[in-house]
C-alpha cells in the first residue's frame, strides 16, 4: 500500500512540474535593462546590444557556450551566493549535494524498475543516498539553525522553516533505515526499524507532493532562467500578438495600490 502511495505521489509531482513549465513556456517576459546576459557579444566586457545605434536593425551572435557555462556554474556550484556569502556557501553546497545524491540514488530505482540492472550499481546508489542523508542531516540542521538567528529570522518565512524540517526528519529516518539496511543493529531491534520504514515512506510521499507548490524546486526552474532575466530577444509580428493578448489580462501584484484591472485599464488610468 505504501508503495503506490510513494508512485503516487511522484506521478503528481511530475504532472505538477509539467503543469509549472507549459506556465513558464506560455509566459511573455521582456527586459529593457541594458546589463548583460551570457549569450551576448560582450557579456565579459559588460557591454549590451542596447547600447549600439540602430540595434535593432543589426543582427549580433550568440555565444551559447557562455549561457551553458552560466547555468552549469549556478547548478553545480551556486557560484553566486559563493561570491555573496563565502561564509555559508559551504553548508549550502553540502546540503544540495545531498540533496543531488539522493536524487541520483531515486532515478536508479526507477530505472531498475524498467531496466535489468546490475545490484552492485544499486548498491553504490545507496551508498550515496547513505552518505546524501548524513549530509542533508548535518548541513541542514546548520541552515536551520541559522535561520533562527538575527537578522535572518525576521525575514524567513514560516514555510521555509517548515520545509527545512521536513527535509530533516526524512533525512533522519532514512538514515536509521540505511543503518537497518546495513546490519549494524542486532535483530531484536528489528521491529523498531521497521515502524521507522512506514514512517519514512510517509514522509518521503508527501514531501514530493508538496514540492511543486514550494520554492523547494528552484532547481528545476533555472532551466529558465533564460526566458526570465536572460530574455532579450527583438520585436516580432509573433511577440507582438502575443502582447495584445497579454495587455488584457489583469495585473496580479499584491500591492494595494496597484488596481486589480486589465493592464489597457490600468494604463488608460495612469493616462488621465
Amino acid at each position: 500500500m505504501l508503495h503506490y502511495l510513494l508512485l503516487s505521489s511522484f506521478a503528481m509531482f511530475f504532472i505538477a512540474i509539467l503543469l509549472n513549465f507549459s506556465k513558464y513556456f506560455r509566459a511573455v517576459h521582456l527586459r529593457c535593462e541594458v546589463y548583460p546576459i551570457p549569450h551576448e557579444i560582450n557579456y565579459k566586457h559588460g557591454g549590451s546590444y542596447y547600447e549600439w545605434s540602430e540595434w535593432w536593425r543589426r543582427s549580433f551572435e550568440r555565444p551559447r557556450r557562455w549561457k551553458l557555462k552560466t547555468i552549469l556554474g549556478i547548478l553545480l556550484i551556486n557560484r553566486k551566493k559563493m561570491s555573496l556569502q563565502p561564509k555559508h556557501w559551504f553548508a549550502t553546497f553540502m546540503f544540495h549535494l545531498g540533496i543531488f545524491f539522493h536524487a541520483i540514488w531515486i532515478l536508479m530505482w526507477i530505472l531498475c524498475a524498467f531496466f535489468n540492472i546490475s545490484t552492485k550499481i544499486l548498491k553504490m546508489a545507496s551508498l550515496l543516498a547513505f552518505f546524501g542523508s548524513i549530509l542533508m542531516l548535518a548541513f541542514g540542521m546548520y541552515l536551520f539553525l541559522r535561520k533562527l538567528r538575527p537578522p535572518l529570522r525576521y525575514y524567513v518565512p514560516l514555510r521555509d522553516h517548515l520545509i527545512l524540517i521536513f527535509v530533516l526528519l526524512l533525512a533522519s529516518t532514512g538514515l536509521l533505515n540505511f543503518l537497518e539496511d546495513f546490519h549494524i543493529f542486532p535483530n531484536d531491534l528489528q521491529p523498531f526499524f521497521e515502524s521507522f520504514k512506514t514512517v519514512h515512506l510517509i514522509l518521503y510521499s508527501a514531501l514530493i507532493l508538496s514540492l511543486p507548490l514550494t520554492k523547494v524546486t528552484h532547481y528545476i526552474a533555472l532551466i529558465f532562467t533564460h526566458l526570465i532575466l536572460w530574455d532579450n530577444e527583438k520585436m516580432s509580428e509573433k511577440l507582438e500578438e502575443r502582447l495584445k493578448e497579454k495587455l488584457h489580462c489583469r495585473v496580479e501584484w499584491g500591492a494595494q495600490h496597484i488596481a486589480k484591472k486589465t493592464w489597457i485599464e490600468n494604463f488608460l488610468e495612469v493616462e488621465k
